[in-house]
């Protein structure tokens, strides 16, 4: 109606004899939270009052960003879950899900394919209408995002570690949601005298109390830190080779939908690799012809 390229609306009173023009917001910002990080977060509440009501949520996203959405009810409600679907700029559906039936739940890592706004949308499902929680998170590099379930070493997200001198090094985005067992993340087979460096974060709305822990082969604790304590240190021992996980849980009451964690895992090997045989010739020996290979 102004001529500014973005649609108003416009309503008829009818108690109120009036017209009335709403002019919109053009962007809708999600909040840079811990600052510094690229991590941006909101959150809404809403309610659904029956199988036909739906409710729109909008944000800004940009290309390549990954996104994760959250969802709760109050009180964790038996049969309280309803289904949430988040559609791209051009309006075509980017992915959606259908949480527990406590109503707490998580949209798997999705990449942002483009840059624009994106729209959440709520609808009625398990024949639950109420109150509901909702957060969008979007994260860049180098931020991993975790997805569920991951609460087990045979369910554990795969740590992708970019390697710094010799220090290789993995950074996870990742939360705690009500009645959530812990994220767990798989580092590998891991050498003797490897060191497992793990220090979590946490943004500024984030109640999470977390505790750290490393896991071996069969899923046993080795090492776990107080809780609160941000940091955890683990040298592999000597004759005890295999696959390690992390793992990250709540202390009992911090989980819930805004317990969000940033995690860095490191790995770090103590002992310099050395040769133990060859089939190279004998030194000094002269060889006829050329060497096709050696190892």
């Amino acid at each position: 109606m102004d001529g500014d390229g973005w649609l108003e609306l416009a309503t008829a009173n009818y108690h109120g004899n009036s017209v009335t023009v709403l002019a919109p917001n053009p962007t809708a910002l999600l909040v840079e939270d811990p600052a510094g990080s690229g991590i941006r977060s909101g959150g809404g509440r809403g309610n659904l009052w029956g199988s036909g009501d739906v409710d729109y949520w909008s944000f800004s996203g940009r290309a390549g960003e990954w996104l994760v959405v959250g969802s709760e009810t109050p009180g964790h409600l038996v049969n309280s879950g309803l289904y949430w679907r988040v559609e791209r700029p051009d309006g075509v559906v980017l992915d959606g899900f259908y949480p527990q039936n406590n109503g707490t739940g998580q949209l798997a890592p999705v990449q942002l394919p483009m840059s624009g706004t994106y729209t959440v949308r709520v609808s009625w499902w398990h024949g639950y209408t109420g109150e509901y929680r909702v957060r969008v998170t979007v994260a860049g590099a180098p931020w991993q995002t975790e997805g569920e379930d991951n609460n087990t070493v045979a369910q554990a997200n795969v740590a992708g570690f970019e390697r710094d001198g010799s220090v290789q090094r993995a950074q996870v985005l990742g939360y705690i949601r009500y009645g959530d067992p812990g994220d767990v993340f798989r580092l590998g087979n891991l050498s003797p005298a490897t060191d497992i460096r793990l220090a979590y974060d946490r943004p500024d709305s984030s109640g999470l109390t977390g505790i750290i822990e490393v896991l071996d082969a069969a899923g046993v604790v080795v090492a776990a830190g107080a809780a609160g304590s941000t940091h955890l240190s683990y040298v592999v021992p000597p004759g005890q080779a295999g696959l390690y996980c992390a793992r990250l849980r709540g202390q009992s009451g911090s989980d819930g939908l805004f317990s969000q964690y940033l995690l860095t895992i490191e790995l770090t090997a103590l002992t310099a690799p050395f040769g133990v045989g060859d089939t190279l010739p004998v030194e000094g020996r002269g060889v006829p012809g050329r060497l096709s290979r050696v190892t």
